[in-house]
């Protein structure tokens, strides 16, 4: 899965000199570690951290993040995979100084409805419908 997500991203149409990306594996204990180290070494933008002790996915970001060299981050799991105009469309918004945060949408294209893949389905919904929710929605002090 994250060889896919790797594909996704560098088959984008975004320049690949310009994109730098950071992984935490944390304390995997399949064969992630192994993938990231293959990738990594064909790639130099591939940046892989390798933590010995779980520690969540907020806590591997807090580590990250300060190690990023760009101005733009984009936030994403592994099986989020983009299509080639992914990076694009989230990035152009930035040419605005005033914007400093860009969402995207997720859309489920599995069709099967196996193991994880419907309650994964209605988590999308609910996320999306909640973030629709979150952002419709007036500060008081505008």
């Amino acid at each position: 899965m994250i060889s896919d997500k790797f594909i996704s991203i560098i088959n984008s149409d975004y320049p690949l000199d310009k994109i730098e990306i950071l992984i935490g594996s944390d304390n995997s204990t399949d064969n992630t570690n192994a993938i990231l180290s293959e990738w990594s070494e064909k790639y130099s933008f591939i940046k892989p951290y390798f933590f010995t002790q779980r520690q969540g996915k907020i806590a591997i970001l807090n580590q990250l993040i300060p190690k990023a060299n760009n101005e733009i981050l984009i936030l994403t799991d592994a099986n989020i995979i983009f299509s080639p105009k992914t990076i694009t469309e989230l990035v152009i918004y930035f040419s605005n100084r005033q914007v400093g945060f860009v969402d995207g949408r997720i859309i489920n294209i599995n069709d099967n409805t196996d193991g994880i893949t419907l309650p994964e389905q209605k988590y999308i919904s609910f996320k999306k419908f909640r973030r629709l929710f979150y952002y419709k929605v007036t500060p008081s002090f505008v």
